[in-house]
Formats: C-alpha cells, sequence, structure tokens
C-alpha cells in the first residue's frame, strides 16, 4: 500500500487553511493564475461539519503500472477560490503502490467543500488511476463506516462544450434530497441547469458562471431552482466549456448518501454495463437493493433491454444456485424516465 512517508511527501508547501464551514464562501472570489495541463478531476471532496456534530472529510487514492516512479500534482478549487497552480501539491507515485492521503483537502488554503483537479507527470494520464472516498467521522473521532466514492475523470473523456449531461436525481423526493455539483474544467463557464420530470418536462432552469476551475454544489435542487419537488426527476446540466457533475442524494432522516455521476447519450447499439447489482439482506433487518433509471435522450418512443446476469454457479437442471437471472424491455418516449426496482422478488418488480 505503500509507506505513510511515501504518501505525504510533497514538494509544495502550503499554509493550513480557513474555516470547516459548509459553502461558507468569501465575498470577492479569489483570482489567481490557473494550473496548467490538467488532465481530469474528482468532482467531490470534503473538509467540513455535517449534521448530528460528524464532519465530512475526503481521502484520495491514486495508483499507477506504468513506470517506477510518476509524480501526481493535485489542485483544489471552489467557485470562490477557484485551483490556483501557486497552491497545487505533489504526490510521488511508486510503481505497484498505491498513494492514499488522508483529508486531502486540510493542505489547501480554501474553505471546503470543493473539487480536486489532477495531472500526471512521468506517464500519460489514461495509466493513471485516481478517485477519492468522501466520508463522516464521529465527534469521538472514529470514521463511519459509509461513504461516497468518486472516480477520476479525464478531460478527453468529457463531452463537448454545449452537449447535455444527465444526473439523475432522487427517485423518491420526499425521502431524499438531491444535491448537484458542477466542476469547470476550461474557461470561464456559464453552466446551465434544468430540471426535467418524469415525462421530459422542463420544470426549472438555472444558469451559473463558475471561474476556470471552480466548482459550485446545488444544495436541495429543487429549492435551490425554486421548483417544487418532484420524484423520478432528473438534472440536465450543459455549459459553454467542458465540465465533470454529479448528484449526491442524501437520505433526509440519516443523512447516509449515494453518489450518481452524469452521464451523456451513448451508441444505442453498444449497451451498457452496470458492474453490480444487490437483492439480498443486510444488518438490523434491512434489505440492500438495486434501482435501474433509464432516461431516453432521443426524439422517438425506445424500446430499452434491461438484462440482468449472474456469475457462474452449480446448475441442477434448468435451475442456476445462489442467484437469478431475467431480461426485461421497457418503452420510454422522448425525454421520460423509465426504471426497474428490485425487491424481494425473483424478479426485480418495475414500478414506473
Amino acid at each position: 500500500m505503500g509507506t505513510r512517508t511515501d504518501q505525504l511527501a510533497r514538494t509544495v508547501g502550503l499554509v493550513l487553511g480557513g474555516g470547516a464551514g459548509m459553502l461558507g464562501f468569501a465575498t470577492t472570489p479569489v483570482h489567481a493564475e490557473p494550473p496548467s495541463s490538467i488532465h481530469g478531476t474528482v468532482a467531490m471532496a470534503a473538509d467540513n461539519p455535517g449534521k448530528h456534530g460528524m464532519h465530512w472529510r475526503t481521502q484520495l487514492w491514486a495508483s499507477q503500472e506504468a513506470v517506477d516512479r510518476a509524480m501526481l500534482r493535485v489542485c483544489a478549487g471552489n467557485e470562490a477560490h477557484p485551483a490556483a497552480a501557486s497552491e497545487c501539491q505533489q504526490f510521488p507515485v511508486a510503481k505497484g503502490k498505491v498513494l492514499t492521503p488522508e483529508n486531502v483537502l486540510s493542505g489547501f488554503p480554501l474553505t471546503p467543500p470543493a473539487a480536486l483537479y489532477f495531472s500526471w507527470d512521468g506517464i500519460p494520464a489514461e495509466q493513471g488511476v485516481v478517485f477519492t472516498r468522501t466520508y463522516t467521522v464521529a465527534p469521538n473521532g472514529q470514521p463511519g463506516t459509509l461513504g461516497q466514492e468518486a472516480h477520476g475523470q479525464l478531460l478527453t473523456t468529457l463531452p463537448a462544450a454545449g452537449v447535455s449531461q444527465v444526473v439523475p436525481l432522487a427517485l423518491d423526493a420526499l425521502t431524499f434530497r438531491s444535491n448537484v455539483s458542477i466542476a469547470n474544467l476550461g474557461s470561464a463557464n456559464t453552466v446551465t441547469v434544468r430540471v426535467r420530470n418524469t415525462q421530459g418536462v422542463v420544470v426549472g432552469e438555472k444558469a451559473y458562471t463558475l471561474p476556470a476551475f471552480g466548482w459550485r454544489q446545488l444544495n436541495d435542487v429543487f429549492l435551490e431552482l425554486g421548483i417544487a419537488t418532484y420524484s423520478y426527476s432528473f438534472a440536465e446540466p450543459f455549459g459553454t466549456a467542458p465540465f465533470a457533475a454529479y448528484a449526491s442524494i442524501a437520505d433526509n432522516t440519516s443523512g447516509d448518501p449515494t453518489t450518481m455521476p452524469a452521464k451523456w447519450a451513448y451508441d444505442a447499439q453498444r449497451g451498457l454495463f452496470i458492474p453490480v447489482a444487490a437483492r439480498l439482506p443486510g444488518y438490523t433487518g434491512t434489505q440492500w437493493r438495486t434501482d435501474a433509471v433509464a432516461i431516453n435522450w432521443q426524439g422517438a418512443e425506445k424500446e430499452i433491454l434491461f438484462s440482468s446476469r449472474c456469475r457462474t454457479g452449480t446448475t441442477t437442471g434448468t435451475q442456476t444456485h445462489g442467484c437469478w437471472s431475467s431480461t426485461r424491455t421497457r418503452r420510454s418516449s422522448h425525454g421520460r424516465t423509465s426504471s426497474a426496482r428490485s425487491t424481494a422478488s425473483t424478479i426485480p418488480k418495475e414500478v414506473s
């Protein structure tokens, strides 16, 4: 896993930054020379208080298998304090080792939360892996068990300016709240965020101007846009420069979060693969399940094929033990949301 000395080695000394207020931005944004040659972003990082005395923090993970030693440069920025070249940190990443600095935002002079921006030196960006785990710490200092993972997104893989991205929001908008975040990866960017209901109708929109390498979170996007709450809805951000977006779906009672990264239109013939789905009991009588949501982004009604597969098991006759498989076809009109919800039954029940 690499030694703690290797993990925390830095080439730039920084002044420890600001307070821990949620989006406690300064009145006047900080303007400094932006970082150059940024390869990508992890569009969520925290070092700020949450509910019930909890504190959110982010651990960075990075690895590479290409060369004996590569350098990872990490910058941080938000709307009030965009990422600046003079504040970036550098970490050596040895071949086959995993870099895991705790509370990565603690070394940046800004008020969290923010986005991380990164670049590799010594290897092509495609040969490095970067992601984060954002989790809670209790008042007694013990870390929580539930965390949000966010994978690094390369600039070369993001859609071009003007292309709409799609961010699914909470299926049950009364029980959960939906926060939408945007990380700008280019020059000053005007990002418009629309919300569409399950019928594909635009129910609200608002434009935001982000500085180069700035980040903004829309806390409770329905409240932010001044619109009614809609279940089975989705956000549609699009901008004048490349950006990364995601939704954080938080349980209104427990505060437990789920990360929903933005997507955009794919080749209909290629299909998509969801690597894991669950339908099994958890602790204290809870039940794990996986809900699938599909959004039609074409001009006519389309058929959507949901096909589930399990790992190879012992087969007796026509039944496979220890797993289930099914294929379901759904129809969805332009802009509409179609979903399949997993329940305790053998085949997932479709509810919309």
